[in-house]
């Protein structure tokens, strides 16, 4: 069976569960219960039972955050956040511009807590990546303390395996730290942002001399990344969800994690970054796959393109080389605008 038949036909079993979940006993795990809401065609009530019931997907977390602080080794069992989502459905505002490329996801649970994804982050990947996972199961090592140089530090880093943890839990296994990977996930929220700039489409020149930045503390223009430490090569085939392949690139540019450094900008829960261009196409990267995974530092502002500067398409081109497709690119990077949602 081919893999998009796979999810299909599961998203249609997945529906059936969905609405055969019995009121009394969504009442019942009404902590255990998530809802798929925000623009989407169908607003979902998911029970853990509904979860159990799908064919699992399973992926191991190392739970250490970015600050170093170790909270364990879990195998994890789960449902791929795609096909969770394919089976709400997209609904968009009326806005001139259809593709889903400019959504963001908020992952919600009752402790108040949130992190943000992007869509092109959980459907341009491979299924695993993205979970929302039902069962964890602590992976223990085969030593044990006795012959450790210290048992105690030894000792309490096994008392983490221990540790309850809440269900159903977002696992992000690209992720080099485990802040996105979020416990006790009661809410999926798709949304669909405000754009101040909507853009002409009959801009056929497609160029951009400048970059305007906005964030929390104030907004000015970028006129030039020359002065960031160093440049990047990517290599890319050029794979469009409309037009398929058209063609193998080398991209050469700057390191955009290494750029909005610069510009004070790191991660935080619940923020994501909006990039668009003069003719009025538009992504969004959330801030977590751009600072908390390895696959981050790939992307890139292009200047060149196979060995020649940008013109039509420049001053810089925003690369995203992680993405199986390419519908995340921007050229002629026009606006950059970080927006936290609390």
């Amino acid at each position: 069976m081919r893999v998009k038949d796979f999810y299909q036909q599961a998203a249609v079993l997945l529906l059936l569960l969905f609405v055969s979940c019995p009121a009394s006993l969504q009442a019942e795990m009404s902590k255990q219960t998530v809802s798929i809401t925000g623009n989407v065609q169908n607003e979902i009530q998911i029970c853990m039972e509904d979860l159990r019931n799908f064919q699992g997907v399973r992926a191991q977390l190392n739970d250490i955050t970015n600050s170093n602080r170790f909270k364990g080794v879990f195998s994890c069992l789960g449902v791929p956040l795609k096909t969770l989502l394919k089976t709400a459905g997209i609904s968009k505002d009326d806005s001139g511009f259809s593709k889903p490329v400019d959504l963001g996801i908020l992952i919600k649970n009752p402790h108040g807590k949130q992190v943000a994804l992007s869509w092109g982050e959980v459907f341009y990947s491979d299924a695993g990546s993205v979970l929302l996972a039902y069962q964890s199961q602590p992976i223990i090592p085969h030593h044990d303390c006795s012959s450790s140089p210290n048992p105690e530090k030894c000792k309490s880093k096994r008392n983490k395996l221990k540790r309850e943890v809440e269900m159903p839990r977002l696992i992000v296994s690209d992720d080099r730290h485990s802040n996105r990977c979020l416990e006790g996930v009661t809410e999926i929220e798709v949304i669909d942002f405000e754009w101040e700039n909507a853009g002409d489409e009959s801009n056929n020149r497609l160029y951009s001399p400048s970059i305007s930045f906005v964030r929390e503390q104030g907004k000015g223009k970028i006129q030039d990344l020359s002065g960031l430490a160093s440049t990047r090569k990517a290599f890319v085939h050029t794979v469009g969800e409309g037009r398929g392949y058209h063609g193998s690139v080398t991209y050469i540019g700057y390191i955009l994690r290494d750029m909005l450094k610069k510009k004070g900008v790191d991660y935080k829960p619940g923020s994501f970054l909006l990039v668009s261009a003069p003719d009025g196409y538009r992504s969004v990267l959330s801030l977590g796959e751009i600072f908390l995974s390895p696959e981050g530092k790939r992307t890139i502002l292009a200047s060149a393109r196979n060995g020649e500067k940008l013109k039509k398409g420049g001053k810089y081109y925003m690369i995203i080389p992680a993405d199986n497709m390419a519908d995340r690119w921007v050229k002629a990077v026009q606006s950059m605008r970080v927006v936290k949602t609390d």
